[in-house]
């Protein structure tokens, strides 16, 4: 349907329109054939084909406003009238985006999870649309009081974003701020300590990070990772850090935030939310023994067993 929806809308408009409100009303019918990424790259496709294309530095919805004001200045109307066509276009596929978003199966969990979305400029295109997308799904998802509807976003600051839990897909995309610089990691893990010190706040069971791994380098550290300095920070207050997934969205990974020793770590990757099912009630918290209890899933019996063989040599 997503490979003909430009043919559908142009050539059947009216039962294609009839179609999505069906879809919309149905209670039973499911939508999973996407990934995460499709729906992000969707939306702002479709704002690049009516004009709105920079979005660096502000939000979309700023971004839409100051665009639309621009591109109807001086037109004729006929110019305006055809820029109307387009626009009624922009809102149709709005609405079908918006419908499959919400015909998605839906994977639930009961801890108490943030996630936690990369915006830097290295993450453009594939990374950062994967990125957005899962985390407003897993945000949606979350039964913790605390991180429900809400996650944060960062590159070279962090922000906290939340949003209403009846707001449509695409309108908590609008106002998301687009900070798309350097990759501050630390500015995340600082961020929580000071809200659990400040706020009192219950102890996270996981924070779900979801990037590229072209993090900033850790600097007059003695040689320690983002990771293993954070632990020791919590450590001081008290304070246990969280079970960390780092969730790679890149294609070509150049670096690890974590090795296989550092226990209560975990390191995934791809543009599927069913990665979380494999993730999410795991008890041994380790990069191996992630690896392993995901094979042994697959019924790789004989793989694990060797590989195991091979870590006690």
């Amino acid at each position: 349907m997503i490979k003909y929806k430009s043919l559908f809308f142009s050539k059947d408009d009216v039962r294609f329109k009839e179609f999505i409100e069906e879809l919309k009303a149905s209670k039973k019918a499911k939508y999973d054939n996407l990934f995460m990424n499709d729906f992000v790259k969707m939306y702002l496709d479709n704002l690049r084909k009516i004009g709105v294309n920079y979005f660096y530095g502000r939000t979309i919805k700023e971004a839409y406003k100051n665009s639309i004001s621009d591109l109807i200045k001086n037109l004729s109307l006929k110019e305006l009238e055809d820029r109307q066509i387009l626009l009624q276009k922009f809102k149709d596929e709005k609405n079908l985006i918006n419908t499959m978003w919400k015909k998605q199966s839906k994977i639930k969990f009961d801890k108490n999870v943030l996630v936690v979305a990369d915006t830097s400029g290295s993450m453009q295109g594939t990374p950062f649309e994967t990125a957005i997308s899962l985390a407003i799904y897993i945000s949606q998802n979350n039964k913790s009081e605390q991180w429900r509807n809400k996650f944060v976003i960062f590159s070279s600051d962090c922000i906290e974003y939340s949003f209403d839990k009846n707001a449509e897909f695409t309108d908590i995309i609008d106002r998301i701020p687009m900070i798309m610089e350097n990759t501050n990691i630390d500015k995340v893990f600082k961020k929580i300590l000071n809200d659990s010190l400040e706020k009192n706040l219950p102890q996270l069971d996981e924070v779900i990070i979801i990037s590229d791994m072209e993090f900033d380098m850790v600097q007059n550290r003695k040689d320690m990772s983002n990771f293993k300095y954070w632990k020791s920070e919590f450590a001081k207050y008290n304070y246990k850090l969280p079970k960390i997934i780092f969730w790679n969205v890149a294609r070509n990974v150049g670096s690890f935030p974590v090795t296989k020793l550092d226990y209560g770590t975990c390191l995934v990757s791809g543009y599927s939310k069913n990665i979380l099912k494999s993730i999410i009630d795991i008890e041994n918290f380790s990069p191996v023994d992630i690896m392993l209890e995901t094979l042994e899933e697959k019924n790789y019996f004989k793989m694990v067993k060797n590989i195991k063989k091979n870590l006690n040599k």
